[in-house]
């Protein structure tokens, strides 16, 4: 990520508390929960932040918007963000 941290515009941020995630990028690609969890960590260093982006963390299930367990994930930084997609983390420290 470079030295540029807070005083940069990232294609992967929110804009407020509510859990959205907004992808702004000049080019049509891929993005994964993984990618917005380093940027995350960037200004939250805090033990359980790099915890879930480092994936130390006792997942119990991985859900999508419809209540339906995300089957074959078995890293969920690999999930990928999509339009009005919801994710759901259920985990233990």
């Amino acid at each position: 990520m470079g030295s540029c941290q807070k005083n940069c515009i990232y294609w992967l941020h929110t804009h407020d508390d509510t859990g959205t995630i907004h992808i702004e990028s000049p080019v049509e690609q891929t993005f994964t929960l993984g990618q917005f969890l380093k940027i995350w960590e960037a200004f939250d260093n805090s033990p359980v932040i790099q915890d879930i982006t480092n994936n130390i963390l006792n997942v119990t299930n991985v859900v999508d918007a419809n209540g339906k367990q995300i089957d074959g994930i078995t890293d969920y930084r690999d999930i990928e963000l999509k339009d009005n997609a919801t994710i759901s983390i259920n985990f233990s420290r």
